[in-house]
Protein backbone atom coordinates (compact mmCIF):
# COMPACT_ATOMS: atom_id res chain seq x y z
CA UNK A 1 0.00 0.00 0.00
CA UNK A 2 0.81 3.72 -0.54
CA UNK A 3 0.81 6.41 2.03
CA UNK A 4 0.28 9.45 2.03
CA UNK A 5 -1.09 12.45 4.42
CA UNK A 6 -1.28 11.79 7.90
CA UNK A 7 -0.04 8.13 7.73
CA UNK A 8 3.14 9.22 5.50
CA UNK A 9 3.68 12.09 8.19
CA UNK A 10 3.74 9.95 11.27
CA UNK A 11 5.57 6.93 9.72
CA UNK A 12 8.17 9.31 9.05
CA UNK A 13 8.19 10.73 12.78
CA UNK A 14 8.19 7.25 13.68
CA UNK A 15 11.54 6.05 11.80
CA UNK A 16 13.32 9.43 12.76
CA UNK A 17 12.99 9.13 16.52
CA UNK A 18 12.73 5.30 17.15
CA UNK A 19 15.58 4.98 19.39
CA UNK A 20 14.52 7.98 21.32
CA UNK A 21 10.98 5.68 21.83
CA UNK A 22 8.15 8.37 20.62
CA UNK A 23 4.58 8.02 22.39
CA UNK A 24 1.34 7.46 20.14
CA UNK A 25 0.47 11.15 22.01
CA UNK A 26 3.89 12.49 20.56
CA UNK A 27 3.13 11.55 17.28
CA UNK A 28 -0.51 12.68 17.18
CA UNK A 29 0.55 15.97 18.44
CA UNK A 30 2.99 16.17 15.63
CA UNK A 31 -0.14 15.37 13.34
CA UNK A 32 -1.85 18.06 15.04
CA UNK A 33 -4.80 15.49 15.96
CA UNK A 34 -6.40 14.32 19.63
CA UNK A 35 -4.73 10.82 20.53
CA UNK A 36 -8.05 9.34 19.46
CA UNK A 37 -8.60 10.64 15.50
CA UNK A 38 -5.39 9.79 15.21
CA UNK A 39 -5.08 6.11 15.99
CA UNK A 40 -8.45 5.78 14.05
CA UNK A 41 -6.95 7.45 10.84
CA UNK A 42 -3.48 5.35 11.09
CA UNK A 43 -5.23 2.04 11.30
CA UNK A 44 -7.81 2.81 8.91
CA UNK A 45 -3.98 3.66 6.50
CA UNK A 46 -2.07 0.88 7.71
CA UNK A 47 -3.47 -1.66 9.14
CA UNK A 48 -2.09 -0.82 12.29
CA UNK A 49 -2.64 0.82 15.44
CA UNK A 50 -0.30 3.44 16.29
CA UNK A 51 1.20 2.09 19.41
CA UNK A 52 1.47 -1.33 17.84
CA UNK A 53 3.27 -0.19 15.04
CA UNK A 54 5.63 1.61 17.17
CA UNK A 55 6.56 -1.65 19.33
CA UNK A 56 6.75 -3.82 15.93
CA UNK A 57 9.61 -1.17 14.38
CA UNK A 58 11.25 -1.20 18.12
CA UNK A 59 11.29 -5.13 18.25
CA UNK A 60 12.13 -5.45 14.97
CA UNK A 61 15.57 -3.04 15.11
CA UNK A 62 16.72 -4.35 18.41
CA UNK A 63 16.55 -7.71 16.21
CA UNK A 64 18.26 -6.36 13.39
CA UNK A 65 20.69 -5.65 16.26
CA UNK A 66 21.11 -9.42 17.76
CA UNK A 67 21.56 -10.27 13.91
CA UNK A 68 24.38 -7.98 12.83
CA UNK A 69 26.07 -7.42 16.46
CA UNK A 70 26.75 -11.04 17.34
CA UNK A 71 29.00 -10.06 20.42
CA UNK A 72 26.88 -7.89 21.91
CA UNK A 73 25.09 -8.49 25.32
CA UNK A 74 21.51 -9.40 24.78
CA UNK A 75 20.41 -7.14 27.52
CA UNK A 76 22.46 -4.09 25.61
CA UNK A 77 20.15 -4.43 22.77
CA UNK A 78 17.02 -4.73 25.00
CA UNK A 79 17.87 -1.62 26.45
CA UNK A 80 18.88 0.39 23.42
CA UNK A 81 15.69 -0.12 21.90
CA UNK A 82 13.36 0.86 25.16
CA UNK A 83 13.29 -2.43 26.82
CA UNK A 84 14.61 -3.15 30.45
CA UNK A 85 15.76 -6.60 31.08
CA UNK A 86 13.06 -7.94 32.30
CA UNK A 87 10.83 -7.28 29.90
CA UNK A 88 12.56 -7.47 26.65
CA UNK A 89 12.84 -11.71 26.59
CA UNK A 90 8.91 -11.37 27.12
CA UNK A 91 7.93 -9.09 24.29
CA UNK A 92 10.35 -10.59 21.84
CA UNK A 93 9.25 -13.87 22.60
CA UNK A 94 5.68 -12.14 22.05
CA UNK A 95 6.36 -10.86 18.55
CA UNK A 96 9.11 -13.18 17.05
CA UNK A 97 8.08 -16.53 18.83
CA UNK A 98 11.45 -17.08 20.28
CA UNK A 99 13.53 -15.70 22.79
CA UNK A 100 16.53 -13.32 21.55
CA UNK A 101 18.93 -15.86 22.46
CA UNK A 102 17.66 -18.20 19.92
CA UNK A 103 16.58 -16.05 17.47
CA UNK A 104 20.12 -14.79 17.33
CA UNK A 105 21.39 -18.43 17.06
CA UNK A 106 19.53 -19.10 14.09
CA UNK A 107 19.68 -15.73 12.53
CA UNK A 108 22.09 -16.44 10.01
CA UNK A 109 21.08 -20.01 8.41
CA UNK A 110 17.48 -18.20 8.17
CA UNK A 111 19.08 -15.25 6.46
CA UNK A 112 20.24 -18.10 3.64
CA UNK A 113 17.18 -20.29 3.70
CA UNK A 114 14.96 -17.50 3.23
CA UNK A 115 12.38 -17.79 0.30
CA UNK A 116 13.89 -14.32 -0.92
CA UNK A 117 17.18 -15.39 -1.02
CA UNK A 118 17.98 -17.58 -4.28
CA UNK A 119 21.50 -18.23 -3.68
CA UNK A 120 23.26 -20.45 -1.07
CA UNK A 121 25.78 -18.75 1.87
CA UNK A 122 28.99 -19.16 -0.30
CA UNK A 123 27.78 -17.74 -3.69
CA UNK A 124 26.56 -15.10 -2.03
CA UNK A 125 29.62 -13.98 0.11
CA UNK A 126 31.31 -13.93 -3.79
CA UNK A 127 28.84 -10.83 -4.78
CA UNK A 128 30.91 -8.68 -2.46
CA UNK A 129 34.00 -9.70 -4.01
CA UNK A 130 33.88 -6.33 -5.96
CA UNK A 131 34.76 -4.35 -2.49
CA UNK A 132 32.92 -2.09 0.42
CA UNK A 133 34.22 1.07 1.08
CA UNK A 134 33.45 3.69 3.65
CA UNK A 135 32.46 6.76 1.87
CA UNK A 136 31.02 10.05 2.73
CA UNK A 137 27.97 10.71 0.99
CA UNK A 138 26.40 13.98 0.61
CA UNK A 139 22.71 14.83 0.98
CA UNK A 140 19.99 14.10 -1.57
CA UNK A 141 16.83 15.84 -1.80
CA UNK A 142 14.13 13.82 -3.03
CA UNK A 143 10.78 13.29 -3.90
CA UNK A 144 8.87 10.12 -2.87
CA UNK A 145 6.47 7.51 -2.37
CA UNK A 146 6.06 5.45 0.65
CA UNK A 147 4.98 2.08 0.48
CA UNK A 148 4.25 -0.73 3.29
CA UNK A 149 4.25 -3.82 2.01
CA UNK A 150 6.13 -6.96 -0.13
CA UNK A 151 8.64 -6.20 -3.16
CA UNK A 152 7.10 -8.22 -5.55
CA UNK A 153 5.19 -5.37 -7.50
CA UNK A 154 8.57 -2.86 -7.44
CA UNK A 155 9.15 -3.06 -11.38
CA UNK A 156 5.28 -1.58 -12.12
CA UNK A 157 5.52 0.62 -8.90
CA UNK A 158 8.71 2.14 -10.47
CA UNK A 159 6.51 2.78 -14.02
CA UNK A 160 4.11 4.17 -11.45
CA UNK A 161 6.48 6.49 -9.99
CA UNK A 162 8.40 7.71 -12.95
CA UNK A 163 5.06 8.46 -14.93
CA UNK A 164 3.73 10.34 -12.26
CA UNK A 165 7.17 12.48 -11.86
CA UNK A 166 7.58 12.57 -15.07
CA UNK A 167 7.29 16.73 -15.45
CA UNK A 168 9.66 17.09 -12.64
CA UNK A 169 12.78 14.67 -14.12
CA UNK A 170 15.50 16.16 -14.61
CA UNK A 171 18.56 14.49 -17.20
CA UNK A 172 21.13 14.53 -13.67
CA UNK A 173 18.22 13.18 -11.68
CA UNK A 174 19.18 10.01 -9.64
CA UNK A 175 16.99 7.54 -7.90
CA UNK A 176 17.27 5.82 -4.87
CA UNK A 177 14.99 3.01 -3.14
CA UNK A 178 15.25 3.68 0.43
CA UNK A 179 14.43 0.43 2.65
CA UNK A 180 13.49 1.06 6.36
CA UNK A 181 13.17 -3.23 7.11
CA UNK A 182 15.21 -6.33 6.87
CA UNK A 183 12.15 -8.74 5.50
CA UNK A 184 13.92 -11.79 6.77
CA UNK A 185 12.78 -9.82 10.24
CA UNK A 186 9.90 -7.95 9.15
CA UNK A 187 6.60 -9.66 7.54
CA UNK A 188 7.64 -9.50 4.02
CA UNK A 189 4.00 -7.71 3.50
CA UNK A 190 4.85 -4.86 6.16
CA UNK A 191 8.21 -4.08 4.58
CA UNK A 192 8.63 -0.04 4.88
CA UNK A 193 10.40 1.37 1.61
CA UNK A 194 10.71 4.62 0.11
CA UNK A 195 10.91 5.49 -4.14
CA UNK A 196 13.13 8.41 -4.43
CA UNK A 197 14.24 10.92 -7.63
CA UNK A 198 15.94 13.71 -7.11
CA UNK A 199 14.88 16.97 -7.39
CA UNK A 200 15.76 20.86 -6.77
CA UNK A 201 15.35 22.17 -3.40
CA UNK A 202 12.39 24.15 -4.24
CA UNK A 203 10.35 21.70 -5.50
CA UNK A 204 6.85 22.35 -4.39
CA UNK A 205 5.41 18.99 -4.21
CA UNK A 206 4.18 17.96 -0.53
CA UNK A 207 6.02 14.22 -0.59
CA UNK A 208 9.99 15.47 -0.16
CA UNK A 209 12.36 14.66 1.97
CA UNK A 210 16.23 15.19 1.87
CA UNK A 211 17.64 11.60 2.57
CA UNK A 212 20.76 12.84 5.12
CA UNK A 213 24.89 12.47 3.80
CA UNK A 214 27.69 11.32 6.47
CA UNK A 215 29.35 8.27 6.36
CA UNK A 216 28.16 5.36 4.20
CA UNK A 217 29.19 1.88 4.05
CA UNK A 218 28.44 1.13 -0.10
CA UNK A 219 28.92 -1.93 -1.72
CA UNK A 220 29.00 -2.17 -5.35
CA UNK A 221 26.48 -4.51 -6.77
CA UNK A 222 25.60 -5.49 -10.60
CA UNK A 223 23.84 -8.22 -11.51
CA UNK A 224 20.14 -9.65 -11.38
CA UNK A 225 17.42 -7.71 -9.47
CA UNK A 226 16.67 -11.19 -7.60
CA UNK A 227 20.21 -11.35 -6.04
CA UNK A 228 20.13 -8.13 -4.65
CA UNK A 229 18.78 -9.98 -1.33
CA UNK A 230 21.76 -12.41 -1.25
CA UNK A 231 23.50 -9.39 -1.26
CA UNK A 232 22.31 -7.41 1.90
CA UNK A 233 22.62 -11.01 3.53
CA UNK A 234 25.91 -11.63 3.15
CA UNK A 235 27.13 -7.96 4.20
CA UNK A 236 24.53 -8.47 7.71
CA UNK A 237 25.46 -12.11 8.43
CA UNK A 238 29.46 -11.67 6.92
CA UNK A 239 30.61 -8.75 6.61
CA UNK A 240 29.40 -6.69 9.38
CA UNK A 241 29.88 -9.26 11.79
CA UNK A 242 33.47 -9.50 11.06
CA UNK A 243 34.25 -6.02 10.49
CA UNK A 244 33.55 -3.77 13.65
CA UNK A 245 31.55 -1.66 12.00
CA UNK A 246 28.43 -0.36 13.13
CA UNK A 247 25.56 0.53 10.98
CA UNK A 248 23.44 3.86 12.34
CA UNK A 249 20.22 1.97 12.06
CA UNK A 250 18.68 -1.12 9.58
CA UNK A 251 17.87 1.75 7.14
CA UNK A 252 19.73 1.98 3.65
CA UNK A 253 19.15 2.81 -0.12
CA UNK A 254 19.97 1.65 -3.20
CA UNK A 255 21.56 3.92 -5.61
CA UNK A 256 20.98 3.50 -8.94
CA UNK A 257 23.41 3.95 -11.81
CA UNK A 258 20.92 3.08 -14.17
CA UNK A 259 17.22 2.23 -14.49
CA UNK A 260 15.36 0.62 -17.05
CA UNK A 261 18.35 -1.60 -18.15
CA UNK A 262 15.69 -4.73 -17.19
CA UNK A 263 15.65 -6.81 -14.41
CA UNK A 264 18.58 -9.12 -15.42
CA UNK A 265 20.95 -6.42 -15.37
CA UNK A 266 20.69 -3.98 -12.68
CA UNK A 267 23.83 -1.58 -11.59
CA UNK A 268 23.64 0.19 -8.14
CA UNK A 269 25.51 0.84 -4.94
CA UNK A 270 24.43 -0.77 -1.65
CA UNK A 271 24.51 2.23 0.77
CA UNK A 272 24.01 1.73 4.53
CA UNK A 273 23.89 4.43 6.94
CA UNK A 274 27.15 4.41 9.78
CA UNK A 275 27.77 5.74 12.75
CA UNK A 276 29.68 9.28 13.00
CA UNK A 277 32.69 7.31 14.36
CA UNK A 278 33.21 5.45 11.10
CA UNK A 279 34.68 8.68 9.29
CA UNK A 280 37.65 7.39 11.93
CA UNK A 281 37.68 4.44 9.25
CA UNK A 282 37.06 5.75 6.10
CA UNK A 283 39.77 3.84 4.26
CA UNK A 284 38.32 0.37 5.59
CA UNK A 285 38.08 -1.66 2.95
CA UNK A 286 37.06 -5.47 2.63
CA UNK A 287 37.64 -7.83 -0.47
CA UNK A 288 36.09 -11.12 -0.30
CA UNK A 289 34.60 -13.04 2.40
Amino acid sequence: MQLGGTADRAVDYILQRLGENPTVEEVASHCHFSKFHFSRLFKAETGESPYAFIRRLRLEESAFRLKVEPKRAVTDIGWECGYSSSNYSWAFRRQFGVNPTAFRRSAREASFRHPFCHLPEERAGALLTGGLTVRVMPDFFVVYDRHIGDYHALGQLWKEFLWTYRFWRRADARFLLRSFTDPVIANPTACIYDMCMTVPGDCPLPNTAQIPGGPYLVCPFRGPTWNIFAAYQAIFNLWLPRSGIRMDSQYSYDLYHRLGGGPEDVEMDICLALGRDALAQKEHEFRGT
